[in-house]
């Protein structure tokens, strides 16, 4: 886009939003490069519908943009109805209602929750009320500047790629400010027995109900001032949790997320204040959930230490534990399978061939996981899903709901800590036995910002320079197999086989070196970001470290000179 529409858009806006958008238009009137940022494009809908930065601008969050997709959503649903949720960030509230204001407006029957709830509860409403989508206002675990707008269909699911190419389009035919955006609050309120329901369905999922009613597990929970903060609690109550207590100032609905700027229960700082009240207490666990509630993390007390799990970590303990407990009592499915992701644990694949069972790798999100799990209900095979996860901390068992759930990660894993306490073991001990079985596996994970205008082209420049020059070696490391999702192919240099990748086209890149290690590249979907995996296997995690440590050094030599 041109300086001059930048302008002409800028100007549009500034003589057409509310107060409180003009005020923030103007205070930039002489920042050419933030008024480039907020107008040089709209903010991309994909099949994770919108998420972005607040703010005035098209490529912002703000009632304007959320109106439009509102109204671009209703264009194409032919069942004429939507559930709406929202978290705890600010404009949440806001935002929601003005999504229901708008289709409402439009013909769409709409329910919209009385309170903030988490994503698999929105996910869950979508099926439980046979909506015709879902809409779900979150940034997930992003810092408080964001908010975004998560788009469900019919089947409770994540929208596919082809729904949001629809949405795409019909957006494309809508200008800013058609919707009126107060609207008449149209809308009817979610009833109480959806949330109910849903309880219902979580715990139908626990192995071993008694586990936790018979065990004095002591449990400290946050909710990173999320929705998590009355659903966690409540499952962990009915499963019989006697020892719980839940970080107080986290507790409580903050969009300025006060105590925990980085809500990401990925990350040990998102538990500094619950190590606090940990100095003068004794738990056998930390739990937290982000903001929606959607993605798990726990620290888990090994000594005098807490220690953080990654989330391939916890993948692989749950994985273990529910795939053994299946196995005896003699219900796991002979054709029983999980789903994970391709950047997920390796070391899950090794546990699942243990037990007998069959592992389907997807490209990253969970949505693909989801629809897998749809298509084996639907073909009459439901039994055959043992278990879904993906690195980033996003876990599934049952199928009630289209989306991870961190209130059902939470029940599964105080229940397997339950176990081990009652066999005088933690799940750091049975980690351990892991690593000593399969190898000690290794896993990092680095995000590369791209920013503004400028970072996208040049992020954008250096995947096509992977695309098509692809490594063949990184300093004395010689790649072995390479797979580009992109164009659908896979490379095996030792061999000269070349095969199709059996998956939808993706812009990822995939490196196999002839040591084991592993290396995936791919642009986030969320964030002007770089997501760089890397994997290793190695006698000792010495060596394991000490292998991704060289081959993260050679990728940033590749990536420096796209920095700017």
């Amino acid at each position: 886009m041109t300086d001059i529409n930048i302008l002409i858009k800028y100007n549009e806006w500034s003589a057409n939003v509310n107060a409180d958008l003009r005020a923030e238009l103007l205070e930039i009137a002489d920042d050419r490069e933030e008024i480039t940022d907020r107008f040089y494009k709209d903010l991309q809908f994909g099949t994770a519908g919108l998420r972005g930065k607040m703010g005035a601008g098209t490529n912002r969050m703000n009632v304007h943009t959320v109106a439009r997709a509102a109204a671009g959503l209703a264009e194409t649903l032919e069942n004429r109805s939507v559930v709406i949720g929202y978290d705890n960030r600010i404009n949440s509230l806001l935002f929601a209602k003005t999504a229901a204001n708008v289709m409402a407006a439009d013909g769409i029957k709409v329910y919209l929750f009385k309170e903030m709830v988490p994503t698999p509860v929105l996910s869950f409403a979508v099926r439980y009320l046979q909506c015709g989508a879902g809409i779900m206002i979150t940034a997930s675990h992003n810092g408080r500047e964001y908010n975004g707008f998560k788009c469900y269909g019919a089947d409770g699911c994540q929208m596919t790629d082809a729904a949001a190419d629809e949405v795409l389009s019909a957006m494309a035919e809508i200008e800013y400010f058609e919707q009126d955006i107060e609207g008449d609050d149209d809308f009817q309120y979610v009833a109480d027995d959806v949330i109910e329901s849903y309880y219902q369905q979580v715990l139908a999922q626990s192995l071993n109900p008694e586990l936790l009613a018979e065990s004095d597990l002591r449990v400290l929970y946050t909710p990173l001032n999320g929705t998590g903060s009355r659903f966690v609690p409540e499952i962990l109550r009915r499963c019989g949790v006697k020892n719980l207590q839940v970080v107080a100032e986290q507790s409580k609905a903050d969009g300025n997320f006060t105590t925990c700027p980085k809500p990401n229960p990925e990350e040990k700082s998102a538990f500094d204040l619950s190590l606090k009240y940990a100095e003068n207490a004794d738990y056998d666990l930390i739990l937290a959930t982000d903001p929606d509630a959607d993605r798990f993390g726990t620290l888990v007390k090994f000594g005098d230490q807490y220690r953080l799990l990654d989330g391939n970590e916890i993948g692989c303990l749950l994985l273990d534990y529910i795939l053994r407990d299946k196995k005896q009592k003699g219900n796991l499915s002979e054709n029983a399978v999980v789903i994970k992701t391709v950047v997920t644990a390796p070391m899950a694949e090794k546990i699942a061939e243990a037990y007998g069972c069959r592992v389907q790798n997807l490209l990253v999100g969970f949505k693909y996981i989801c629809e897998q799990v749809k298509l084996l209900a639907e073909n009459g095979h439901a039994e055959d899903f043992v278990f879904g996860f993906e690195e980033s901390n996003g876990y599934l068992c049952g199928n009630y709901t289209g989306d991870k759930d961190g209130v059902l990660s939470a029940m599964l894993f105080a229940e397997m800590s339950a176990y081990y306490k009652a066999n005088n073991m933690t799940p750091v001990n049975r980690l351990n036995q892991l690593y000593h079985k399969f190898g000690a596996y290794y896993f990092e994970m680095e995000n590369i910002a791209f920013e503004g205008k400028n970072g996208l082209t040049r992020q954008k420049s250096l995947l096509k320079k992977l695309h098509n020059e692809p490594l063949k070696a990184l300093g004395d490391r010689n790649v072995v197999r390479y797979a580009d999702y992109l164009s659908g192919r896979q490379f095996d240099y030792k061999t000269g086989d070349e095969r199709n990748i059996d998956l939808p086209k993706n812009d990822m890149l995939e490196y196999v070196f002839e040591d084991g290690c592993s290396l995936v590249i791919r642009p986030s979907g969320t964030e002007p970001k770089l997501k760089i995996y890397y994997f290793a296997a190695a006698e000792t995690f010495g060596l394991s470290k000490k292998w991704v440590e060289a081959i993260k050094s050679r990728v940033q030599k590749v990536i420096e000179p796209y920095l700017g």
